[in-house]
């Protein structure tokens, strides 16, 4: 066996939505659970965000970023190498500190509370 093959079984099986809701019709219709427990399997879930960035592959093949912005930040392979080798480089650190009266920082919660705010 090689070890793609060793890490594919490994890895947990993903069922999407759809074949997990045709799993639980196709028991309701065979008597193994009751209208009332596909019901409850059934609720949608809120699946909470992680706390800290994290990656996906697209269809595509480009690497999402996700966590970092309100976008998603999305580029191929050798662009994230470009981007890390800069980083790694200290020239964004540089940059960010000699331009640092220019540029703002995401602050997310004021923006939504000006928005929100009964003051109006």
């Amino acid at each position: 066996m090689e070890t793609r093959e060793i890490f594919e079984s490994k890895r947990p099986k993903v069922v999407s939505a759809y074949q997990e809701l045709t799993n639980i019709l196709q028991a309701v219709k065979k008597s193994e659970i009751s209208i009332q427990e596909a019901m409850n399997l059934i609720q949608i879930r809120e699946t909470p965000k992680p706390n800290r960035p994290y990656c996906k592959v697209s269809e595509e093949g480009m690497v999402q970023l996700y966590g970092v912005a309100d976008q998603v930040i999305q580029m191929y392979g050798d662009e994230w190498e470009k981007m890390i080798k800069t980083v790694k480089s200290g020239y964004v650190d540089n940059y960010i500190k000699y331009n640092e009266y220019r540029i703002r920082k995401s602050d997310t919660t004021s923006y939504r509370k000006s928005l929100f705010s009964e003051d109006d």
